[in-house]
């Protein structure tokens, strides 16, 4: 990623804290698929992995004003929103004495998967994706972008 691309991500962050909803959008567009490789790999489930990718991008939408580019790149502060999210989910099943290795596994994740079919499987497998794509455009941004 070039410096190009970085003052992209500012902008796209600063017209999130400005309440643009397309512009949250755009950052999934940009970033879904590798948020969602982030969580994943500390997760090792994908269901897990995609729900932390929703309260990221939740957390974004009501926090992009918090961004500081003086501290570092909007890529540095999402991996390090995904990262803490996916580990306090690990820690959350520990402390109700769920095993980890028992997380919900889906697909076998030693196959080498494409980005467009990690995105692919990302939107189709989700029940929340599904139902949120048969409502007209405007409800369906209204829930997307709701506090959980």
């Amino acid at each position: 990623m070039d410096a190009s691309d970085s003052f992209k991500l500012e902008v796209i962050v600063s017209r999130i804290s400005d309440g643009d909803a397309y512009a949250l959008s755009e950052l999934y567009n940009l970033l879904g698929v590798w948020l969602y490789s982030l969580a994943r790999r500390v997760l090792r489930s994908n269901e897990c992995a995609q729900e932390i990718v929703c309260d990221v991008l939740g957390y974004i939408w009501q926090n992009a004003q918090g961004f500081d580019a003086k501290r570092g790149t909007v890529r540095a502060w999402l991996a390090v929103v995904t990262r803490h999210r996916a580990i306090d989910r690990v820690r959350s099943y520990r402390q109700h004495d769920q095993p980890f290795e028992q997380l919900p596994h889906s697909v076998a994740w030693t196959q080498i998967m494409h980005p467009e079919e990690v995105l692919i499987q990302f939107q189709e497998g989700t029940s929340v994706h599904a139902a949120l794509s048969s409502l007209s455009p405007q409800p369906s941004i209204s829930m997307a972008l709701a506090p959980s």
